[in-house]
């Protein structure tokens, strides 16, 4: 009982330092600090059984006026999301999170790339495997154009390019 009160007062005293504080928020709504340093998060779901990790710059270091690049990553067949954005493996951990490290190659792109702002969403379908998820689905093709127009609109400023990316050796740019 006593750590019930225990938790509901650090949860006034958290609260009322948001209500009452001058700063401005370091996130957009929705995302909530990284675990790395100048990044935020999202998990967004979707209607039709499949969801995302978007990772984006701190809201500091965005510039709304710069042309923005979102990179959406479909994982691959029996992976999650967290997986295929990969950490590094300790020990007893599951060998798929030290396959893809899309998060990593992510960083490092935005790190090079100067002229423009970079955003990573790693898609992920219920079943794990986005041919499966597709076969009941006959407007399948339609609920993935809404999930990318959904995930492109979700980021401030108008000049937002996508770049569809999974493991196939070619990417698909598109102008949403």
């Amino acid at each position: 009982m006593m750590r019930f009160f225990y938790c509901l007062l650090l949860a006034i005293c958290f609260e009322n330092q948001t209500l009452f504080s001058n700063e401005e928020p370091t996130c957009w709504s929705g995302f909530t600090p990284g675990e790395f340093r100048n990044e935020q998060v999202r998990e967004s779901r979707f209607a039709e059984d499949a969801r995302a990790i978007v990772i984006a710059s701190a809201k500091s270091e965005f510039d709304a006026t710069r042309p923005t690049l979102l990179v959406i990553y479909a994982t691959p067949n029996g992976n999650t999301a967290e997986q295929t954005l990969g950490c590094q493996l300790g020990k007893g951990m599951d060998w798929h999170f030290d396959i893809q490290h899309a998060a990593a190659q992510w960083r490092r792109f935005r790190s090079l790339e100067k002229n423009r702002n970079s955003v990573l969403a790693c898609v992920q379908a219920n079943t794990l495997s986005w041919p499966a998820w597709k076969a009941p689905r006959p407007t399948g093709p339609a609920v993935v154009k809404q999930i990318v127009e959904a995930l492109a609109d979700s980021l401030p400023g108008s000049d937002v390019k996508v770049v569809l990316s999974s493991l196939l050796k070619k990417s698909i740019s598109l102008d949403c």
